[in-house]
């Protein structure tokens, strides 16, 4: 981590016949009015079996998990932001 800036999460996970690599990089940058950009982007490899059966559900299911978590956290930050401004 380089607070507050960048973060940087990498992990394994393994089974037998089959192993996923991923890493995640997720940059932010100040701009006006007191908000933040954030920059993301995530690689994950799959190998072995669970590659050879599922390789197409995965990336599917991998961008519709990701489109429903920024979703959910544009809907949490902007809440807390209409708090804040009713305060």
């Amino acid at each position: 981590m380089q607070e507050p800036e960048r973060m940087l999460v990498q992990g394994r996970g393994k089974a037998p016949g089959s192993a996923v690599d991923l890493s995640g990089d997720m940059q932010l940058s100040a701009l006006e009015n007191e908000q933040t950009r954030m920059d993301w982007q995530a690689k994950v490899v799959v190998s072995g079996t669970i590659a050879s059966v599922g390789a197409r559900l995965l990336q599917g299911l991998a961008e519709k998990l990701t489109d429903q978590f920024f979703e959910c956290l544009k809907t949490k930050l902007q809440a807390a932001d209409a708090e804040v401004a009713a305060e």
